[in-house]
């Protein structure tokens, strides 16, 4: 059995790879959700990145508390990796984030991978990841009834504190811990009510776990959206690869159509908005479901029988499956790596980093910070170098040579005051400032005097 780590994360603004925590926490239960341990930190935001004022009145957090007797981000990222890696050690871990694939996932892992730390904590070593709003979305649509699902213009919303309000539950929102908490108890709702129908959406929470699922089941359910339904059939995909797509097919459609395209005809249609072919992605937890369950989501108009049969006309048809699969690869986008990309921006290339780098990653948190910088200039990548030079400059600038200083601040004054649509620099920071506050009349206007308090200070340092 697993248990589970229900975590959420506040940050400086939007962008996973130049924002940064301000505040995180995670609730440790064990298979039933009954709570284990609590964890939460609060951390300042490194030199060079200005939180968005957005962000900030969102979360109710003034700047000088953010500047005060906080965490710096280095100290706050090892703890988290730490406490993770001491929850991990006692038994598997199935995390749990709130539309987490999207963004606390990418956050996370960008402040891992700052932090010269392994960036696939979540999903590596036996552990697993999981999106809740896949579980909620699962649960308006099979099991209506069990969570109140509240609307919003005559919208189904799965918005943390609407969910929170409509099914009567305290919930302080915009506060981690908070939201840990009152994402716990929505999931122990669905959990209590029907274990089964909750373990099976967490069937599809590892990769290897669907490509056996779309092998082993010839047809099954793929709620894909509350309002886009689909019974699926696999049709091809790479068991051994890197790449994370399974290509499917509509059930709804008459597979025979297609047999006799080419491989070209085949990757024009495959990524059309309208394809009848379904592209699941293994690492992002679709939500698969057996057959049993198509009366939610089909009018039924073709009764099983002819679901098998089709399934078993794509299934036995190796030629084109054949044919898919390179017209899938053929229609992939490419992303051809960007040398002058900056450092967040590095993440996914250049490889897993060599055995050497990660044994000297490791030496960096265990030595003391003198010894930093020899390691440092060990690094096989100059990525990690850079990145460590980065944490030193961050934490104990005085030891850094003078020339090395002086480049690392150089850079920061240069992207506070220059570099656009990367960090937001100083007069992105004012116009988004400025431009909140037309839109949103309510702002607390102590946040308000606080943080125009912080940007003529920034100016005024600047100016000297």
């Amino acid at each position: 059995m697993t248990n589970f780590v229900v975590w959420d994360i506040e940050s400086s603004g939007l962008s996973t790879k130049y924002d940064q925590m301000i505040t995180f926490a995670a609730v440790l239960t064990d298979d039933n959700f009954n709570i284990l341990e609590e964890f939460s930190l609060k951390g300042t935001p490194n030199k060079g990145v200005l939180p968005a004022f957005g962000a900030l009145s969102t979360n109710g957090i003034k700047m000088t508390e953010l500047q005060k007797g906080n965490l710096s981000q280095y100290q706050m990222v090892l703890q988290i990796w730490k406490k993770f890696s001491e929850w991990s050690n006692i038994k598997p871990i199935t995390f749990i984030s709130q539309n987490g694939f999207r963004f606390d996932e990418e956050m996370l892992r960008h402040s891992f991978y700052m932090n010269l730390l392994p960036v696939f904590m979540t999903n590596t070593g036996g552990n697993c990841r999981c999106d809740s709003l896949h579980i909620f979305k699962s649960t308006a649509i099979f099991r209506p009834g069990l969570l109140k699902i509240p609307s919003s213009n005559g919208k189904m919303t799965l918005a943390l504190e609407a969910m929170a309000k409509e099914n009567n539950l305290p919930h302080l929102a915009h506060n981690a811990l908070g939201d840990c908490t009152v994402l716990v108890k929505l999931l122990k709702i669905i959990a209590d009510a029907d274990p089964d129908f909750f373990k099976q959406n967490l069937l599809t929470a590892s990769k290897n776990a669907v490509f056996d699922y779309v092998s082993n089941n010839s047809v099954f359910c793929h709620p894909y959206t509350y309002y886009k339904k689909y019974i699926l059939s696999l049709v091809a995909f790479r068991p051994k690869s890197a790449r994370s797509e399974i290509l499917c097919f509509d059930m709804a459609k008459d597979p025979s159509y297609y047999f006799d395209f080419s491989t070209q005809e085949l990757s024009k249609v495959i990524r059309k908005k309208d394809s009848p072919f379904v592209i699941l992605k293994s690492n992002k937890m679709p939500s698969l479901f057996p057959l049993s369950y198509r009366n939610y989501i089909s009018d039924n108009r073709i009764v099983n029988e002819e679901l098998f049969i089709r399934s078993e006309h794509i299934r036995s048809n190796l030629i084109f499956q054949d044919r898919c699969l390179e017209a899938l690869d053929l229609s992939a986008r490419s992303y051809p790596e960007n040398s002058n990309a900056e450092i967040e921006e590095q993440i996914y290339s250049g490889g897993f980093p060599s055995s050497r780098d990660q044994y000297l990653m490791q030496q960096f948190h265990e030595l003391e910070w003198h010894q930093r910088l020899d390691i440092c200039n060990q690094f096989e990548s100059s990525k990690h170098r850079s990145i460590g030079l980065n944490i030193i400059y961050q934490e104990q600038p005085d030891l850094l040579p003078k020339e090395i200083r002086l480049e690392i601040e150089k850079k920061i004054d240069d992207r506070l005051n220059i570099i656009e649509n990367r960090p937001r620099n100083i007069h992105q920071s004012i116009h988004e400032f400025e431009k909140f506050k037309e839109e949103h009349a309510g702002v607390q206007q102590y946040l308000v005097d606080d943080y125009e308090n912080f940007l003529h200070q920034m100016i005024s340092g600047n100016q000297q």
